[in-house]
């Protein structure tokens, strides 16, 4: 068992370095894309051998103490960007798709299991880095660790390669949301665009419902009539795959049960995200509303709402279904102006 460092000859003096991997009586070749020799600066071709080099020190290690576990080698002529884009279909989440898009971009159509390493992830990472939002590139690097965590589950791959995974760290930035005067204009607004075929009063009960309940696009729009108790709210939430609790207030459940009655399927009948995006900012538009207004805003203002309204941390955070407290305690810092009402209602005395 091992691993050698080979030059395979190009055209005009060029060569490029390549891996020659034994196993098990087996033998892998995966190609590195280093490039140098004639044409190219000593520098150059020096830092290219060493890059090489140091590849075929991290893959032999892997090898000699069992980390790779040989699942990736042994997968390795199958399409890591196919079994991604399954992934991203069967979460049915946008950022997903985006990831897998922007790995399409970086890499090309097709990235063999056996061509992923900690070095690949650095590569996207760095390339993330010049092309997109860091809070952007934190999500993407996110769905990119959860489908490879996926694929060392189903012996594609080893989980080792995620040993060096660093994450970009996220920017805070300030999350709109609406408040109660807003959402009511956007209530009473009525507003149909060019578009057919497409009952955009139900975009708009949809959004509605999610600034009264927290719900994602994802659940708002896999939510069917089983999931309604009552005046209770239960469902499998679609990005962590726990379940929630929602108790409904009165809109909410008025927004449910509108002209219609508790019924079999899909609550909201709903087109293509983009379609439900479009629309709620020409309503928003329409209403007056000049924020920058996007489905996931009514999650925001859900937060926000319930912070103004006294709810505690604690209980919040299980409404919304966050993993741990830090999350929830952003709304609290949206929400500023509740330490001026709070500290309004201390008693005072005459001096």
């Amino acid at each position: 068992m091992g691993v050698k460092l080979r030059k395979r000859s190009l055209s005009k003096g060029r060569y490029s370095y390549y891996l020659d991997i034994f196993y098990d009586n087996k033998r892998e070749y995966e190609t590195l894309n280093l490039i140098g020799g004639k044409g190219y600066s000593p520098q150059h071709n020096k830092a290219v051998r060493m890059n090489a080099e140091e590849i075929r020190s991290e893959k032999e290690r892997d090898l000699m103490l069992g980390n790779t576990d040989l699942k990736q080698l042994v997968n390795g002529d199958k399409d890591f960007l196919e079994y991604f884009e399954k992934q991203s279909r069967q979460r049915g989440s946008t950022m997903y798709h985006s990831a897998y898009r922007k790995l399409i971009k970086c890499f090309g159509e097709s990235v063999k299991f056996k061509n992923i390493n900690s070095q690949w992830i650095k590569e996207f990472r760095s390339y993330l880095i010049e092309t997109v939002s860091n809070n952007t590139a934190h999500g993407y690097l996110n769905a990119l660790k959860t489908v490879i965590t996926s694929a060392s589950k189903e012996n594609l791959l080893s989980i080792q390669v995620l040993r060096d995974f660093e994450n970009i760290p996220k920017t805070e930035v300030t999350k709109d949301y609406l408040t109660l005067e807003e959402i009511q204009l956007l209530s009473n607004t009525e507003f149909q665009n060019e578009y057919k075929g497409i009952d955009y009063t139900e975009i708009k009960r949809a959004f509605l419902f999610a600034c009264f309940t927290g719900l994602r696009y994802s659940d708002i729009e896999n939510l069917s009539w089983d999931c309604i108790k009552g005046d209770i709210l239960e469902i499998k939430v679609v990005k962590t795959k726990r379940m929630l609790t929602l108790p409904l207030n009165e809109t909410a459940r008025s927004l449910l049960f509108r002209d219609r009655v508790l019924e079999m399927g899909k609550v909201f009948k709903l087109p293509k995200y983009l379609a439900c995006l479009n629309y709620i900012k020409d309503l928003s538009k329409q209403a007056g509303v000049t924020k920058k207004v996007t489905f996931h805003t009514a999650r925001h203002t859900f937060g926000t709402l319930s912070v103004r309204a006294g709810i505690s941390s604690e209980v919040l955070k299980e409404l919304m279904g966050h993993r741990d407290l830090t999350t929830t305690q952003i709304y609290y810092q949206i929400a500023g102006d509740t330490k001026k009402d709070a500290i309004a209602k201390l008693p005072n005395i005459s001096v």
